[in-house]
């Protein structure tokens, strides 16, 4: 049961640190008080609103001192829109915090002095895959994201973070939701900037009617999208596919599943598959666990043979069609596996030389503990969480693996999500 909140709800008070979440924290008789938008330095007002496990948060009604790390930040929806919390940070100390999640995720799972590499950067403008949310309305439609921890969805003009590409769309696609959604209903529509043009899925319940479909093929037409489909209860129809969305990974060409998984951004996925490349570049055998589309591992063929494992059967048609290449046989085989049910076992990962993980924000215990039994002499992880990277790096280490290095990867910018790519070697006797 949550601590009842304090008497006096109005304090003035220092801001000590920056929270994981992007929150500055000040104390109060003893509780870690939360208080968005503001950074370490600051004094600030503030009204105490709600418990949060042990602490409580506030919302900041003024900052009497301003931190000198304070910045304007780049987005006029800052502070509503829920995808950033930490815009208002300079350069240099958001770097430093973004690094440090990690540090203190391993430190807490024991590793005293863990080799964090310093941060690699990705730009503005360059995420590369986004999922909106639209809202018909009686009048028109709402486009954007949801606000911190609400239901509310904050209609958005512009998005720094995203590809030109994509924030051009913002405005054209809510225009659309006003022509196929009824009203009352909600989509959510996710973009992805494939290699040669934007494939989009709208995913909504109902069927959108010859119409709609209508209007959503000129739409695909007018802005040379290669392909819109529509998803409903898991089902995808194509709407238009003017042209086959793919992905250039290494010397092979992978059709994109509808809505499929990408990396954020290029320039964190080419980070990755150099960091892997360095790493594995001498292995003769490769699995490749969580593979999705095998962008991690399809850049070590031909030199390697690899073993694609996924869950999402649609990720492994695609890369099954990359493995019927004449040039591929027999180098590129897949599996359709639930991992976090039915990890590979032991016995199995023994047969390659490497074995690369991806896993989903929940991480891959149940995995990594048949990894840490398996005499494999290299383990490639790669994480967008860095509690569940610490645990599952816990696992291995406890196995009889080093984790000799960790690579941080700013692909998630201005928020409280950080990517990584680790390299794991097995001790020998």
């Amino acid at each position: 049961m949550a601590k009842p909140l304090p008497a006096t709800r109005s304090l003035t008070l220092d801001i000590d640190t920056l929270g994981a979440r992007g929150d500055g924290i000040a104390n109060v008789d003893g509780r870690a008080l939360y208080v968005p938008f503001t950074l370490p330095g600051e004094i600030v007002q503030c009204d105490i609103v709600q418990p949060r496990g042990e602490g409580l948060v506030a919302v900041a009604r003024r900052i009497e001192r301003e931190s000198s790390e304070r910045v304007p930040p780049a987005c006029r929806h800052f502070g509503v829109c829920g995808g950033c919390s930490v815009q208002h940070l300079a350069r240099e100390p958001y770097l430093a915090w973004k690094r440090d999640l990690i540090v203190q995720a391993l430190r807490r799972r024991g590793f005293d002095d863990p080799p964090v590499a310093a941060i690699m950067e990705t730009p503005p403008g360059r995420r590369r895959r986004t999922v909106l949310t639209a809202m018909r309305t009686r009048k028109s439609a709402i486009l954007g994201f949801h606000e911190r921890a609400s239901h509310r969805l904050t209609d958005i003009v512009s998005c720094p973070v995203l590809l030109p590409t994509l924030e051009a769309l913002i405005a054209p696609l809510r225009a659309l939701m006003v022509e196929v959604l009824p009203v009352g209903s909600t989509a959510q529509i996710a973009l992805n900037d494939a290699d040669n043009g934007i494939d989009c899925q709208i995913a909504a319940e109902g069927d959108p009617g010859l119409a709609a479909r209508e209007t959503m093929a000129a739409f695909a037409e007018r802005h040379d999208l290669a392909r819109l489909s529509w998803r409903r209860r898991g089902a995808v129809e194509p709407i238009a596919q003017r042209r086959r969305p793919v992905l250039r990974i290494g010397a092979n060409t992978v059709t994109l599943p509808p809505g499929g998984f990408l990396q954020a951004s290029r320039e964190g996925e080419a980070g990755m598959q150099a960091a892997i490349g360095q790493w594995l570049g001498g292995a003769a055998s490769v699995i490749d666990l969580f593979g999705g589309i095998g962008t991690l591992s399809l850049g070590l063929l031909p030199a390697a043979r690899v073993h694609v494992v996924e869950e999402n059967a649609e990720a492994c048609a695609a890369v099954s069609q990359t493995a019927r290449l004449p040039a591929l046989q027999g180098r590129l085989t897949v599996e359709t596996r639930d991992l976090a049910r039915e990890p590979v076992p032991t016995a199995s990962l023994d047969r390659f030389d490497a074995a690369i993980f991806d896993p989903p924000r929940a991480g891959a215990a149940a995995q990594a503990r048949e990894m840490a039994a398996s005499s494999a002499p290299e383990i490639v992880a790669v994480s967008c969480d860095p509690g569940t990277f610490a645990r599952d790096a816990r696992i291995l280490v406890d196995g009889g693996y080093a984790l000799e290095q960790v690579i941080p990867i700013d692909q998630f910018l201005w928020s409280a999500h950080v990517e990584l790519v680790a390299r794991f070697r097995r001790k020998r006797l």
